[in-house]
């Protein structure tokens, strides 16, 4: 049989015309075609099987790392569960004024109560359904009882999450029209849309709008008002109604009255385009409240309980006077090292003004800043650079939203959706952020007083008082439209220094030496001596003023050097004013003699003191060194 070489037609014997010479050479080579071929195959066999183990161990380590993320996953999700559950039922015993003890049983309508508080407060219904759900994992798996009258309430919390995902898809999908005016929800009632429609049109802030939906909303509720023709029957005698329930049955403050009015009066001129007609309603009967000031030990102890950006935000509340929502709207581009200033636009009254920068503060927020500018460049990479601007600037510069010096410097760390225009942006952190740290560093610090994110600017003001600085220029760093708002803080600042002695001291005076009454002249020279000290602070408060004055005159452009922030201020006696026309001008005779009159005044307050301790000591019948008296005289002020 003739046998081919490979299928290439060549015979191995001597028929084909080859000699045995040729044939021998041709077998030769089809041997080692042959050899080659079945190293090569088995080559790739052993290659084969070496990748197929690599993959099998890759694929055994990857089943054993899942399964392993598995159980973590799961013990972690029931730790979450059970630390949930522990969560909402302390918060339900809360509620309802029990203790929280693990065998604590409540009943389904204790568990609707609960519920329904939180559909007072807005929760929406997955949270709600996970607060149930959670009670149900505690009496089941802490309490172990059988109880199963939960589960309907269950079944109904589902039925309503489902629903509101719905309605927030569609809503999503296209409920919302964008008009001119930006983005508007169309399952809102009719007079809703153009109030807000109104309220954009004349670029009124987004808390103005928020503020005015809401009150409508109150009252539409209040009337059983469902549309905007539902609003033909209303007139001035309803509105009138509606104010007093406000105040009699609400007993709201006097502000939440005047909200409500003026959101009122706003829908129906600009929306209703008709008169209201004349309200005399009850007016709230609520007085304005004193400011509460802190001293500088309890600020201590409330920074010593904050940390990381809170600690940053607490410090520049009372270090620049700002609100709140002045610190938090801070851009980039608002900081001035070079003048050590502060830019604050968009404030209350949409005005602008400038803060002093405290010195002690920059290195913090360098480093704030160097933190915020590698979030915008990975925000950059990413493709998700944008940030808020104020009125048309978008328009005008439609690559500022990209740019660093329009960010934001307390940024989230999240992105959020923009309720007007409903692009995704990086927005600046929640207003309600703040507050609850706030709480908790005050719980911390063991102060029993009610202080809230608006204490510290009281504070900053009261201390610009005992520079003294004067009460215009406290009016403009605090942005204040009338004087008199500013002149509250006169008035704390004149309880904490007028000296008054009370009565009880002069009876335990009294008991203390004996039993008999202080004399009439030891009486009379305490007196003398508390109206010295507060004639001695209002003469330093008149030179400060005066030293204040001339070197504003001679120096207008340091305008930042006739305010010291409480953060950095060395003495609240001696005015950085004084020390700055002192040190600038050393060849004027008058500063260097105001400069003496203030030491005098200084060395008047320690003998003043002194008297005063040295009258105390007199009536309590103890000694002491001159010394000792001086220490004491001035450990007590």
């Amino acid at each position: 049989m003739d046998e081919t070489f490979f299928g290439l037609g060549i015979a191995s014997s001597p028929a084909n015309g080859l000699n045995c010479e040729q044939a021998a050479i041709a077998s030769k080579l089809r041997e080692w075609a042959v050899a080659v071929l079945s190293a090569t195959w088995f080559v790739n066999g052993v290659l084969s099987l070496f990748v197929q183990r690599e993959q099998f161990v890759e694929h055994c380590q990857s089943v054993r790392f899942s399964m392993a993320e598995v159980a973590h996953s799961g013990q972690s999700w029931a730790q979450g569960r059970e630390k949930w559950a522990n969560i909402w039922f302390e918060q339900l015993c809360r509620f309802h004024h029990r203790k929280s003890t693990p065998l604590a049983e409540f009943t389904a309508e204790d568990a609707i109560a609960f519920l329904r508080e939180h559909l007072r407060r807005k929760t929406p219904a997955w949270k709600r359904l996970k607060i149930i759900e959670s009670l149900m994992y505690f009496r089941r798996f802490v309490q172990k009882t059988g109880l199963d009258d939960l589960k309907p309430i269950q079944l109904k919390l589902r039925e309503i999450a489902q629903n509101e995902k719905l309605k927030e898809l569609q809503t999503a999908s296209g409920d919302q029209i964008s008009d001119e005016v930006g983005c508007i929800d169309r399952s809102e009632p009719d007079v809703i849309q153009e109030l807000r429609r109104a309220v954009r049109r004349r670029q009124d802030a987004l808390a103005t709008e928020r503020a005015y939906v809401a009150n409508v909303r109150s009252f539409m509720r209040s009337r059983g008002l469902k549309c905007q023709a539902d609003f033909d029957s209303i007139d001035s005698r309803d509105i009138e109604a509606y104010l007093t329930d406000l105040a009699v049955d609400g007993n709201v403050a006097r502000s939440t009255q005047n909200r409500a009015f003026y959101a009122l009066l706003y829908l129906f001129e600009h929306v209703l385009k008709r008169e209201m007609g004349e309200v005399d309603a009850i007016r709230s009967s609520k007085g304005k409240q004193i400011p509460t000031v802190l001293s500088v030990a309890e600020i201590q102890k409330i920074f010593s309980h904050l940390q990381g950006i809170h600690l940053l935000i607490a410090k520049l509340l009372y270090g620049t006077g700002m609100r709140i929502s002045e610190v938090l709207r801070l851009r980039m581009k608002d900081f001035d090292f070079d003048q050590m200033l502060i830019e604050v636009h968009g404030s209350k009254g949409n005005k602008s003004r400038f803060v002093p920068m405290p010195e002690c503060l920059v290195l913090e927020l360098r480093r704030w800043m160097q933190s915020r500018r590698v979030m915008h460049e990975h925000d950059l990479e990413q493709g998700q650079a944008s940030v808020c601007l104020p009125k048309a600037l978008d328009r005008k510069y439609p690559n500022a939203a990209k740019e660093l010096k329009w960010q934001f410097l307390f940024a989230s760390h999240r992105l959020s959706r923009d309720p007007r225009s409903g692009v995704w942006r990086r927005h600046h952190i929640h207003r309600e952020t703040f507050p609850g740290k706030l709480r908790e560093a005050v719980q911390k610090a063991g102060i029993d007083r009610h202080i809230s994110s608006h204490t510290f600017r009281h504070s900053f003001a009261t201390r610009l008082l005992r520079q003294p600085t004067d009460i215009r220029r406290i009016q403009e760093l605090l942005g204040h439209a009338d004087v008199r708002t500013t002149t509250i803080y006169t008035h704390a600042l004149s309880q904490t220094e007028s000296r008054v002695i009370s009565p009880l001291d002069e009876m335990v005076a009294a008991g203390a030496t004996g039993g008999s009454e202080p004399s009439v002249q030891v009486v009379e020279s305490m007196r003398i001596v508390s109206a010295k000290m507060n004639d001695l602070h209002r003469a330093e408060a008149c030179t400060g003023d005066v030293v204040r004055r001339d070197s504003e005159e001679h120096d207008d452009a340091s305008n930042r050097c006739v305010i010291v922030s409480p953060e950095t201020q060395q003495s609240p006696l001696l005015s950085s004013s004084t020390k700055f026309f002192a040190e600038t001008h050393p060849d004027s005779v008058s500063a260097k003699e105001r400069l003496g009159w203030r030491e005098s005044i200084r060395s008047s307050f320690r003998r003043v003191r002194l008297s005063l301790f040295q009258i105390k000591k007199m009536i309590v019948g103890r000694s002491g060194s001159a010394a000792d008296c001086e220490r004491g005289s001035l450990s007590s002020s």
